[in-house]
């Protein structure tokens, strides 16, 4: 049994990464918002160079970008979890937002983003594991 110093250092390791997440995915939501705008321009200057100069840039970012990423979800599940389902619910109030009428598109974008959010529950639930709220989070989800 945990004495109360204890459950109050996890806690704070929780938080120390539950916060953070939150933040993380709302910083990079905006950021890549402002950098999607700037691309566009971007874009129009690099005609004038090589446009597959400027694909294989992103292309190499994006790859890099993603095993970044990876190695923070095996390092720190809990945090890229809780980014994981901040980015799924920003998608679908994206997507809600733009909802006018039912179209594939629109269809596709909200059950990706629900499905952002389920990974991410997924990633939350193995960063609880050894931590205090391990048996809560395991009646909350616990299988039939």
């Amino acid at each position: 049994m945990p004495n109360d110093s204890h459950k109050k250092k996890q806690y704070l390791v929780l938080g120390s990464q539950i916060v953070p997440g939150i933040l993380f995915a709302l910083v990079a939501y905006y950021i890549l918002d402002y950098a999607i705008g700037k691309t566009a321009h971007f874009f129009g200057i690099a005609e004038q160079y090589s446009i597959y100069a400027t694909l294989l840039v992103s292309v190499i970012s994006i790859i890099l970008v993603g095993v970044g990423l990876f190695w923070i979800r095996g390092h720190y599940p809990l945090l890229y979890g809780t980014s994981e389902v901040a980015v799924g619910v920003l998608a679908t109030i994206n997507a809600l937002a733009r909802f006018k009428e039912v179209d594939s598109n629109t269809v596709i974008q909200i059950i990706g983003g629900i499905y952002i959010i389920v990974r991410g529950l997924d990633n939350i639930g193995r960063g609880v594991i050894g931590t205090s709220v391990e048996a809560q989070w395991r009646w909350l989800f616990r299988k039939t």
